[in-house]
């Protein structure tokens, strides 16, 4: 097996196939198709209350008038009774009668004439509908939906079916939340799926309060607008606040002064652009083979010159002979990195561990380890060298010439310049150290803001078609250690990866691809970590704003969410005087930076806590939501101690918020029993 096959093995963690197949297969609460079918039956009462109205009428007055009026000796009957009465009414209605019309009589003969013409139209025209709309639920669909959407509580509305918002429905489900969506087109290539996953979807525009009060405005815990379209998710928003003033309210924006002043609106982290959340994964991966997710610490623990500080998540599979054969924690103080997750090699694998009794590093072991980038490349290459210090690929980002190189390969070609391509170059430009960065883009595809706005921003920018061989040599492949291809097609992006790998078939490929089954198989083509889907980067920050308020960034691992937390050790709280060790595992709360006297220290396990100290921790989802629900009285908890890495995002202060949060975390909080990946936050979504 060679080391790329290895690095694909953690696949498995990540499968969206198993994952569609699990949540398939969940189970749903029986009682709630019988619910749906009382709201049903009144909403169809509602409906047709005028027909239901005119044939109660018609039939009393009928059968008041056989009683009453209608001459039975002459006719040659007996008496009627009210059953027979309205079993005659009934028989004149579908023209089955074989009464008399009765002679002079002027109401009898209306009657007689009357009650099968309207008896036809509302017998056969709405009576029958009625009925069999009850039993059919199929035939009038989107009325079904609302019914099931009326027995969700405490739910979350996902306004727009699409590549990014329905990879967030799927999160919330595997996390345990109830989900309504809200889709305008009911031709969406994503209706079918969504509902084939129990999940009711109002027909209609979520910027008409009638939809949004149909997909339970008023009992929901928050509403994601997820809609490709600025003006539109702004026009949800607006709409649900109106509405409902206290309603916690996610948007997706991609312009970056929307995105600032509209948190003055809509709040602190309320508001994120899915390129903006997808980019900095995309440029690390760049400079970094077999990174898989990239996490942005909070803007406190910057770099000096205002950079953010990132932390990459490697992903692997424990080589024979590797170095990393060994105990867990020292290999994690020798490098500066954390176990996030570890799943132990053999026939029957023990699923992703992410809380457990530290365990030895043994071969074929799936790990994915949290740390510094230029840490993780050194394991990595550790790991691929069967455990000696080999040198990386010549090809690999250097700022000088490595050794047996006649050049520095210190270039990143970026291909496409849409939405994703200039967040990536921003991203490039952010990171330390800097690559040089090269920009291939078709004029005829790109916005003239845009290019403008990146010119300072790149070494060269070269105008083609980034398919073409010529144009990539132009871009100057001979010194580039990787390529980035971001434009808006997926196709697209496959050709320029084959296209650069004619050319250099070492060079570090990233494809940005939209459809996440796609992304999986073209790593049988491309490699390990070489395609990522901008909709699975994006959906675990908008699946943990729509939870716990003021998340800025969020990453998945192992079918869990994290997100990074700021706290400050107070001198009256359990933290000071603890190791990060004890702090680990006591609450399975990482500890990733520190802050002490305004210098960062390095953080080893043996690293004592002192009062006064901001930390940058890592907390998964469940706990964090946890905490939230216990400290509601704390003004801006979450806003305050949620914090991540958004481009030019200030620090919060928090008012004593972090140091009751820090305290939460270790005296009220036991410690999590080890539990099956996305457990969910111990509750029900419909309690």
């Amino acid at each position: 097996m060679t080391s790329d096959q290895r690095d694909v093995d953690d696949s498995a963690l990540r499968s969206s196939d198993a994952r569609w197949q699990r949540l398939l297969r969940r189970p749903r609460p029986l009682w709630r198709p019988a619910v749906a079918g009382v709201y049903d039956l009144f909403l169809l009462v509602r409906e047709a209350r005028f027909a239901l109205a005119g044939f109660a009428i018609l039939a009393l007055i009928n059968a008041a008038y056989l009683l009453f009026v209608y001459d039975h000796v002459a006719a040659g009957v007996p008496r009627f009774t009210v059953l027979s009465a309205l079993y005659e009414t009934v028989r004149m209605m579908s023209l089955e009668t074989d009464l008399p019309i009765p002679e002079g009589d002027l109401l009898g003969d209306l009657l007689f004439f009357i009650t099968p013409l309207l008896g036809l139209a509302l017998v056969f025209q709405s009576i029958l509908n009625f009925g069999r709309f009850i039993v059919d639920k199929g035939s009038r669909r989107e009325g079904w939906q609302i019914s099931l959407a009326r027995t969700y509580h405490n739910h979350v509305i996902v306004c727009g079916l699409g590549s990014v918002s329905s990879r967030v429905i799927r999160e919330l489900l595997e996390a345990n939340y109830g989900v309504v969506a809200i889709e305008r087109d009911w031709s969406s290539e994503f209706l079918e799926p969504t509902l084939a996953l129990g999940v009711p979807v109002i027909h209609g525009d979520a910027r008409n309060p009638e939809v949004l009060r149909d997909a339970g405005l008023f009992r929901a815990r928050s509403l994601i607008a997820g809609i490709s379209d600025d003006l539109a998710n702004i026009e949800i928003g607006l709409s649900a606040r109106r509405q409902r003033a206290t309603l916690p309210i996610v948007l997706r924006i991609f312009n970056d002064e929307l995105d600032l002043n509209l948190e003055q609106t809509f709040g602190h982290n309320r508001v994120f652009s899915t390129s903006a959340l997808a980019a900095p994964t995309l440029a690390a991966a760049a400079l970094g083979r077999s990174i898989a997710y990239v996490l942005p610490l909070p803007p406190r623990f910057a770099h000096p010159d205002g950079a953010p500080r990132l932390m990459g998540v490697l992903q692997l599979t424990i080589a024979p002979g590797s170095s990393l054969v060994g105990a867990r924690e020292a290999l994690e103080d020798r490098y500066g990195v954390r176990a996030l997750l570890h799943s132990k090699a053999g026939p029957q694998r023990n699923g992703a561990r992410h809380r457990e009794e530290p365990q030895p590093f043994e071969r074929g072991d799936l790990v994915a380890l949290l740390g510094p980038l230029e840490r993780l490349e050194q394991l990595r290459l550790l790991n691929r060298h069967n455990g000696t210090d080999g040198e990386p690929g010549l090809r690999s980002f250097s700022l000088a010439p490595r050794p047996g190189a006649e050049r520095a390969y210190d270039t990143v070609i970026v291909c496409g310049l849409g939405k994703i391509g200039f967040r990536v170059v921003r991203s490039l430009e952010r990171m330390r150290p800097r690559p040089r960065v090269v920009l291939v883009y078709q004029s005829s595809d790109t916005d003239p803001e845009l290019i403008e706005e990146v010119r300072g921003l790149v070494a060269a920018s070269h105008h083609g078609d980034a398919r073409l061989t010529a144009v990539l040599c132009q871009a100057g492949m001979e010194r580039a250690c990787a390529l980035i291809a971001a434009t808006g097609d997926d196709l697209t992006n496959m050709q320029i990866g084959l296209a650069a790998r004619r050319l250099a078939p070492d060079i570090d490929l990233v494809l940005r691809v939209y459809n996440e089954d796609l992304a999986e198989r073209l790593e049988t083509l491309f490699g390990a970590h070489t395609t990522f889907s901008v909709p699975a980067l994006a959906a675990p920050t908008l699946t943990a704003a729509a939870v716990v308020r003021g998340v800025d960034y969020a990453i998945e691992v192992g079918e869990q969410i994290y997100s990074t937390t700021t706290l400050v050790v107070d001198p009256a709280g359990d933290l000071d005087g603890r190791t990060v060790a004890a702090v680990r595992a006591q609450s399975g709360v990482l500890v990733l930076a520190l802050r002490r006297a305004g210098r960062q220290l390095p953080v080893r396990l043996d690293t004592v806590l002192q009062a006064g100290d901001e930390l940058a921790v890592l907390v998964d989802l469940p706990r964090l939501e946890r905490l939230q629900d216990r400290a509601p009285h704390v003004r801006g908890l979450a806003a305050a101690s949620v914090v991540g890495s958004g481009d030019g995002v200030p620090a919060v202060e928090t008012d004593g918020a972090e140091a009751l949060l820090a305290t939460l975390l270790l005296s009220e909080l036991p410690a999590a029993p080890e539990a099956s990946p996305r457990a969910g936050p111990g509750r029900h979504p419909d309690q």
